[in-house]
């Protein structure tokens, strides 16, 4: 069960890195690697707090990496969460407390009963 919790709030911090777009640091980047996945099915709740994935998108900062992005706008983070729970994104993008709000309703339904569905966010 605590795995589950542990990868859950990685998908969040992955979520945040992707949405941040670029690093603000001068220093010199390092490379490691071709990304494992070169394109990616991407939901995210076009607001204020999703302009770094925007402007990484528009600058075609993820061209840069090598990343294909396909984009769907969510109407809603819960809408977002839902249909990457469903398999249909790679990756989504929203209000952070309501990723929080979700592993917790999560983690408490898989506490109270075993036969609860957990969220499996890395699982594809």
């Amino acid at each position: 069960m605590r795995v589950k919790g542990i990868r859950a709030a990685c998908a969040v911090a992955a979520v945040a890195v992707a949405a941040a777009g670029c690093s603000s640091g001068g220093g010199a980047a390092t490379s490691s690697g071709p990304p494992e996945e070169t394109t990616l099915n991407v939901s995210v709740v076009p607001a204020m707090d999703s302009a770094g994935f925007f402007i990484a998108l528009h600058q075609g900062l993820f061209a840069n990496e090598g990343l294909t992005i396909n984009y769907t706008p969510a109407t809603s983070s819960e809408t977002a969460i839902g249909t990457q729970l469903q398999g249909k994104f790679d990756i989504t993008g929203g209000n952070y407390v309501s990723y929080i709000q979700a592993v917790a309703e999560s983690m408490t339904r898989s506490r109270s009963s075993p036969r609860a569905r957990s969220c499996s966010w890395a699982r594809r």
